[in-house]
């Protein structure tokens, strides 16, 4: 395997484990946490983190979304489809 296949696929897995563990402590701590708390303290938290999340969400969406989007082709090395971009699909659209 290429050395940069070997990168790719750890910092794909890198960030995934970063993105499920931050989905997991926003989803059964941190929110049922400021909920107990009211929303004396749970409204100006979320109002400060909202406009964080969103860049961050939307970064994340186009990232994934220029696999089969911005691409000219597929590479077989990428996902093995060896397919173009599929306009309006995003990267789950491809065969692995």
């Amino acid at each position: 395997m290429d050395f940069e296949m070997v990168m790719l696929r750890t910092i794909h897995i890198v960030v995934g484990a970063f993105w499920a563990g931050t989905a997991i402590f926003f989803a059964f701590i941190m929110t049922p946490q400021l909920q107990k708390l009211g929303p004396p303290i749970m409204d100006p938290v979320m109002g400060a983190l909202a406009p964080v999340m969103a860049k961050v969400m939307l970064t994340t969406r186009a990232t994934c979304q220029g696999h089969s989007l911005g691409a000219a082709a597929c590479p077989p090395t990428i996902c093995g489809c060896g397919e173009g971009p599929r306009p309006g699909a995003g990267s789950s659209a491809h065969a692995a």
